[in-house]
């Protein structure tokens, strides 16, 4: 057997021991990364000298704890990332006299926002990861965000890998949107505050007491405060997302004479004489128009930024009162944007062919087979008899 004591970060301590040699390096280096990651999250003030005792093996042993964990070799990664963050997060909250902590709830969300950068994320030159938050960034753009509450108390579980790294996601995020509206070592206060008795809700709202805005929740403050923080990492920015968000940003619903749908149809608010009008005199949605406009921008394919900045500049001439000026200009972004988003698709298109030609099938569409293989389970264990039955006809032995 290979063994390895090994100082981490400002005294910390992990063992490891395992078969042999190449694999003792292997895993060495992986959990110095999770040791980073949490070093990273805590702000570099983690301080305990528990000693932390990481087993890969092939035969079991009964020592497993909270400090001393067990891992077999059919064990997946998932198991093995969320099991040593879990420990070196829970390890900061050990009393004086190095007794195990009480049940800490954090724990959980954080070691899910870890696993996140650690598992999901791509490594960047310093050695930290950036992780994709294009999925949430999706909902984000349709209005659609998690409860806090729940992420906080109601974590997923690792039996559920598909809906775990969804969790991952929002977890991550939650986690960042903390550490940018607090000072460092926020989280590592929010684990030593639950450890003193202190509930999860009450902990994160004393923590954000100065971020949050007058009469402001936790709920109210992570919506404000998410979609600018997912911005880091590949972006929501395919054409077809940029070319909606630009529609309703840029037009109105209306109902012609004599139609009966009234849910209307979207018209440019450039052939809208009383609404062009109003616009000019609103300076505060005309402000709020080029704010979104800037975000959009922000989020758009390099491509198209250009065409999406002559709506801005029609904005600009609409805020100076040149309202004819103004119209001319909204037409030339009409036109900027059709030629860039036809450029887009084709470089879109061109992109899809070289994927299908080069990556293969099972990691290009991983994710979504997890998803339907998940399913098929799920629906096969509802009734197992008449999955039976069904299997039979399939294979034409029916009695």
């Amino acid at each position: 057997m290979g063994g390895l004591r090994e100082a981490g970060a400002h005294g910390t301590f992990v063992r490891i021991t395992c078969d042999s040699p190449a694999a003792l390096k292997s895993w060495h280096r992986f959990i110095s990364r999770c040791q980073s990651e949490v070093d990273r999250a805590l702000g570099y003030e983690a301080h305990s000298e528990r000693l932390v005792h990481i087993y890969f093996g092939r035969e079991d042993r009964d020592w497993n704890g909270p400090f001393r964990l067990v891992f077999r070799p059919d064990d997946s990664m998932l198991v093995v990332t969320t099991g040593v963050i879990r420990a070196l997060l829970l390890r900061e909250c050990v009393g004086a006299d190095g007794s195990v902590p009480p049940p800490i709830p954090s724990c959980a969300w954080l070691s899910a926002a870890i696993c996140n950068r650690v598992l999901y994320g791509r490594p960047l030159p310093d050695g930290r990861t950036q992780p994709d938050y294009e999925p949430a960034r999706f909902l984000f753009a349709r209005n659609q965000f998690p409860d806090v509450l729940r992420l906080l108390t109601q974590p997923v579980t690792i039996d559920e890998p598909v809906l775990y790294r969804l969790y991952a996601v929002h977890c991550d995020l939650l986690a960042l949107c903390v550490q940018e509206q607090t000072p460092p070592g926020s989280l590592l206060r929010l684990l030593q505050l639950e450890k003193a008795g202190r509930s999860t809700a009450e902990a994160l709202k004393f923590l954000l007491r100065d971020a949050c805005r007058p009469g402001e929740n936790l709920q109210a403050w992570y919506e404000r405060t998410v979609v600018r923080v997912s911005r880091r990492g590949r972006r929501l920015n395919d054409a077809e997302t940029i070319t909606e968000r630009l529609r309703k940003l840029i037009s109105v619903q209306v109902v012609a004479p004599g139609e009966t749908d009234f849910r209307g149809r979207r018209v440019p608010i450039d052939e809208v004489p009383k609404t062009f009008d109003t616009l000019v005199l609103d300076k505060g949605a005309l402000a709020r128009m080029q704010a979104q406009l800037y975000e959009l921008y922000k989020d758009a394919p390099e491509l198209m930024r250009s065409a999406i900045s002559a709506y801005m500049k029609a904005c600009g001439l609409l805020a100076k009162g040149k309202k004819r000026a103004a119209k001319r200009q909204f037409e030339r972004a009409h036109r900027a944007f059709g030629q860039a988003v036809a450029r887009q698709e084709k470089l879109d298109a061109y992109l899809d062919d070289l994927e299908r030609t080069y990556v293969p099938p099972g990691v290009r569409l991983g994710l979504y087979l997890d998803i339907a293989r998940k399913r098929l389970l799920d629906a096969r264990s509802l009734d197992t008899k008449l999955q039976e039955y069904l299997d039979s006809l399939d294979k034409g032995t029916c009695p």
